[in-house]
């Protein structure tokens, strides 16, 4: 028990150490409505959000009035839509896009000024 209990310690720190938080989710439209405050690194949240065909892992991160996000895009079922990820901060917005089943699909936004980015998840 303790070897596993240090594997997962060291994991953990692992993922602290890389700037992301070990879990986190947020809502979706017409997804799940789980919530959960993630421990805070340098500012930074991580975030899930999944629909009955996507899911996006992504980690937020804010600095004296800007922001950004990184993350994955995936389309889980084929259902013959795709799976998007939007990012709105401030004035600025991007999309990315994730099709057909099991393709993931990484984006960074870069940093832009906001305090807080909109980040959705929607299938079509």
């Amino acid at each position: 028990m303790r070897s596993r209990r240090t594997s997962l310690v060291l994991s953990a720190v692992t993922l602290i150490t890389a700037g992301l938080t070990v879990s986190g989710s947020q809502v979706a439209s017409a997804g799940t409505t789980t919530s959960v405050q993630p421990p805070t690194v340098q500012g930074c949240h991580a975030h899930q959000i999944t629909t009955s065909g996507a899911r996006l892992n992504y980690t937020e991160c804010n600095d004296g009035g800007s922001s950004s996000v990184v993350g994955t895009v995936q389309d889980t079922d084929a259902d013959g839509q795709c799976a998007y990820a939007t990012v709105s901060i401030g004035t600025w917005q991007a999309e990315w896009k994730a099709c057909p089943k099991n393709t993931k699909t990484d984006f960074n936004s870069g940093s832009h000024p906001g305090n807080d980015a909109q980040v959705r998840l929607s299938e079509r």
